[in-house]
């Protein structure tokens, strides 16, 4: 007990044997097995101080990684949806407030262990994953309508946060038709889960429902129509190369790569596959909004360039997709969405500067002043093209794009 409390992971693993928490973890499905038939449990939703503390020695081990290994190896995280399923007779019933705390925690420490459970392999999107398949994240979404009424943030909220940086997941997993999909829609239809929830789970819940019907899951590279990164030429997988760092530049020949590198080299970079994932979606998803909202956009680009004297090609088109701090509510999910278009020199330092980009400056000088300005992620800069910065999941993205 004093090991686990401590939450020192090198401790953890010197003084408990793998073999030990292997059985602890195999007697505590066990255990939460019998729960399932507890009469309380079934007609209250309450558990007596005895059996809370098999869910509280879950919230201590959890913060460990070799348990959660084994957790996600095993069957633990099914019967816990057993456990939590066991609850709902007539479609609404829910733990009570204190057991859904405790659920929420394990799932949300099992997401924080998860990034060192497979040497650093697993992201946060992963392990959500891997809790849909299992079922428990369809049964968590419905404790989170539980008001936690709590001063400081909870794991509740910790999980709705990064739930909602998960493009991947929400673009498969969060549409009609799959179970995660329909209990959000049934729980923001008052079919599922508490009547009276709380304004930021209400909001997160229809940011997640919104993410997910802008969300587009990419084409793989083999099934797209493809053409040279440097001279445009059409082409397939299979007849043009490809960039081996980033592996996402195609080009027709090895000159146009070559000619291409100058500037190819600003945006490219060693990704993992999880990330090239990612990007490829919110590309994806960024092309879908842009149709979606053409003609809002269109109309503010043209007032402001009435307003600038200046032309589209010299506008930024801002999206923040994150959620508000005050009320959880994600500004271009909106609708209609909340987008800035604004002139590229007011994102540089030299704002009393005319708009020099496309009459004699270089690109690359804007581009490194861009840079500094923001003080993180890439940018592009092509002089028949405007800029798109996309703040997701704590980061900015930028992209060319026509305005």
């Amino acid at each position: 007990e004093r090991v686990v409390e401590t939450t020192d992971p090198k401790l953890f693993r010197e003084l408990i044997p793998e073999s030990e928490i292997q059985n602890w973890l195999e007697n505590t499905i066990e255990d939460i097995k019998k729960l399932n038939a507890k009469r309380c449990w079934i007609r209250c939703g309450e558990l007596n101080e005895l059996d809370t503390m098999v869910l509280d020695s879950c919230v201590a081990f959890f913060q460990h990684a070799v348990p959660v290994a084994f957790a996600f190896e095993g069957e633990f995280f099914q019967a816990l949806t057993a456990f939590v399923k066991a609850r709902k007779r007539n479609g609404r019933d829910l733990p009570s407030k204190p057991i859904c705390l405790r659920i929420e925690a394990i799932v949300y420490f099992a997401v924080l262990a998860s990034k060192t459970v497979f040497d650093n392999k697993w992201d946060e999107e992963r392990a959500f994953k891997k809790l849909e398949a299992s079922g428990i994240l369809e049964q968590v979404l419905r404790c989170l309508t539980v008001p936690q009424s709590a001063e400081n943030t909870t794991p509740g909220d910790e999980i709705l946060r990064k739930l909602q940086v998960c493009p991947t997941l929400i673009s498969k997993q969060f549409k009609t038709g799959k179970p995660c999909g329909d209990t959000l829609r049934m729980i923001l239809d008052g079919k599922d889960g508490r009547r009276k929830k709380e304004p930021q789970v209400v909001n997160a819940f229809q940011n997640i429902v919104r993410l997910s019907e802008v969300t587009v899951e990419p084409l793989k590279y083999r099934d797209r129509a493809l053409e040279c990164g440097h001279c445009g030429k059409a082409g397939v997988l299979e007849t043009l190369l490809r960039c081996s760092r980033c592996l996402h530049g195609f080009y027709c020949s090895k000159a146009c790569q070559s000619a291409d590198w100058r500037e190819h080299k600003i945006g490219c970079g060693d990704f993992s596959k999880s990330e090239r994932k990612q990007l490829d979606t919110l590309h994806e998803t960024l092309e879908t909004f842009l149709n979606k909202h053409s003609f809002i956009l269109l109309k503010k680009t043209i007032e402001v360039c009435a307003r600038t004297g200046l032309e589209a090609i010299d506008m930024v088109l801002e999206l923040n997709w994150m959620p508000r701090k005050n009320d959880g509510v994600i500004p271009a999910l909106q609708n209609p969405p909340i987008f800035k278009i604004a002139p590229r020199r007011d994102y540089i330092e030299m704002l009393e500067e005319p708009d020099w980009l496309h009459d004699e400056a270089d690109p690359k000088d804007y581009v490194r002043s861009l840079r500094e300005s923001l003080k993180q992620g890439d940018a592009a800069v092509m002089k028949d093209k405007g800029v798109i910065l996309l703040n997701y999941a704590g980061k900015r993205f930028s992209r060319v794009s026509p305005m």
